[in-house]
């Protein structure tokens, strides 16, 4: 909120009521979402319009059989296809080293061993400093 203060302490120092500030607040905020759509949708439009002059400059090498060309091609389009959100979202597997499953038996074992319990932690003295030192 304006200047990190809550609809209740901005009320208080306008002299307004809390829900009058709280409608302004979510009228207000709709708003700059609808401008941050458009920003982020004309951004998009200016890309894929570059993305297709990128592809029609190289077009005619791509039907020649460039290789170059139409390996560049290829990630044009898949450029386009991100920005116009035609990739769904893929699922992905962890292994182990040799394609096993990973095991997390003792994980709180190992980040108690390296990190310490909350009792070992190192107490800081009110300067920030190590109490050690």
């Amino acid at each position: 909120m304006l200047a990190g203060l809550g609809p209740t302490a901005i009320a208080e120092g306008l002299g307004y009521d809390k829900s009058t500030i709280s409608r302004d607040i979510k009228a207000l905020c709709k708003e700059w979402q609808k401008e941050a759509t458009h920003v982020v949708q004309t951004a998009k439009t200016i890309e894929l319009r570059r993305i297709e002059r990128a592809i029609n400059a190289i077009w005619e090498e791509v039907t020649k059989g460039n290789m170059a060309a139409i390996d560049r091609y290829d990630k044009l389009g898949r450029r386009k296809d991100n920005l116009l959100g035609m990739n769904s979202a893929q699922k992905v597997e962890l292994t182990g080293a040799d394609g096993s499953a990973i095991k997390v038996e003792g994980f709180n074992a190992a980040l108690k061993k390296v990190y310490g319990t909350k009792d070992e932690q190192v107490k800081t003295d009110e300067d920030g400093d190590d109490d050690e030192s």
